[in-house]
């Protein structure tokens, strides 16, 4: 089975990455695929760079990317969404406030992503 996982909910005001995480990795865990996994609404906040956590607190960027570097599944982030939020791209860095292991992209790779998956679920809370 195919999943399409999107994230609307910010890291740090609502249980939505830790539970999409979690979901995320029963999925492979369980011989699954993921499409894509897309960061919409308030959940774009998670490939802010400049986010910190404290060292006492769950990393939830560090989790992310380790998560996408170990399956090789892409972090998408809304360009609309994050634009309105402070995240740019840049093409040589210089002005980036992308966190690493993300990837700024339309809405329409989540309908892509959406209608070559079997199964589309939302983080929202």
């Amino acid at each position: 089975m195919i999943f399409t996982i999107a994230v609307l909910g910010a890291p740090h005001d609502t249980q939505a990455n830790l539970h999409a995480l979690k979901f995320a990795r029963a999925v492979i865990d369980s011989g699954h695929d993921i499409n894509r996994i897309f960061f919409y609404h308030e959940g774009v906040s998670i490939a802010l760079e400049s986010i910190q956590s404290p060292s006492d607190e769950f990393n939830y960027v560090k989790a992310w990317a380790q998560f996408s570097q170990n399956t090789q599944i892409e972090l998408a982030v809304c360009i609309a969404s994050g634009s309105r939020r402070g995240i740019i791209g840049d093409d040589d860095g210089s002005r980036a406030t992308l966190a690493k292991g993300f990837e700024l992209v339309g809405l329409g790779q989540l309908v892509e992503a959406i209608s070559n998956s079997d199964r589309y679920v939302e983080f929202a809370l």
